[in-house]
C-alpha cells in the first residue's frame, strides 16, 4: 500500500509540474493572458522557451508551445501590459527559469 501511494504522489508530481502551453488567439479561453517584457526586473514569471517536449515536463518555467489536446496551460499573448495577468521575461539560460503559479 505505501508503494502505491508513493507512485501515486510522484505521478501527480510530474503531472502538476508540467509546461506544456498552447498559444490561443481567444482571450477568453486562455488561462493567463501573458504581456512579454524587456526587463528582467519587472517579470513575474522568468521563462525559458525550450524545443524540447520532454525537457518542458520537468521543470517549472521551462515552456514547450504544443497543441491544444497535450497543452496544461493555455495562453493568450497580449501587447497591453495593463491588461495581461502575468509579465513574463524570456531567457536564453534554463537554470535561471522561475515560475510560481
Amino acid at each position: 500500500m505505501r508503494w502505491v501511494t508513493i507512485l501515486l504522489t510522484c505521478i501527480t508530481w510530474n503531472i502538476c509540474s508540467s509546461q506544456v502551453v498552447f498559444v490561443t488567439e481567444n482571450r477568453f479561453e486562455a488561462d493567463y493572458k501573458i504581456y512579454i517584457t524587456e526587463n528582467r526586473f519587472e517579470a513575474d514569471w522568468i521563462v525559458f522557451p525550450s524545443q524540447n517536449m520532454y525537457q518542458a515536463r520537468s521543470y517549472k518555467g521551462i515552456w514547450y508551445v504544443g497543441n491544444r489536446f497535450e497543452a496544461d496551460y493555455k495562453m493568450f499573448f497580449t501587447t497591453n501590459r495593463f491588461e495581461a495577468d502575468k509579465i513574463i521575461y524570456l531567457t536564453e539560460n534554463r537554470f535561471e527559469a522561475k515560475m510560481e503559479l
